[in-house]
């Protein structure tokens, strides 16, 4: 939602959810079960709308999936899927 003052957030989906961030067997990065309260909380408290974009990773590799390094992450598949999402979020602007 974007707010009458035209305050927003664009907000990678998984940063919302952490049930999408990679986890692999015991463990994995998930810090919180589903949304991540203090990141709406803050929005909320400032009036800040919010426009959720998809999170890479989950759009690639889905879920489970092991999580990788930054070096994991640097291939010409990943930086195009960045690439559509960021144009999407400007379109959407």
């Amino acid at each position: 939602m974007i707010d009458r003052r035209g305050r927003v957030a664009l907000v990678a989906h998984c940063v919302l959810n952490q049930t999408t961030r990679a986890w692999w067997g015991e463990g994995g990065a998930s810090r919180e079960e589903g949304m991540v309260s203090d990141v709406v909380d803050l929005l909320m408290r400032h009036g800040i709308g919010v426009v959720q974009m998809r999170c890479p990773e989950f759009s690639l590799y889905g879920n489970p999936r092991e999580p990788r390094s930054k070096e994991g992450y640097d291939t010409q598949e990943f930086k195009r899927e960045c690439r559509e999402i960021a144009a999407h979020a400007c379109d959407t602007m």
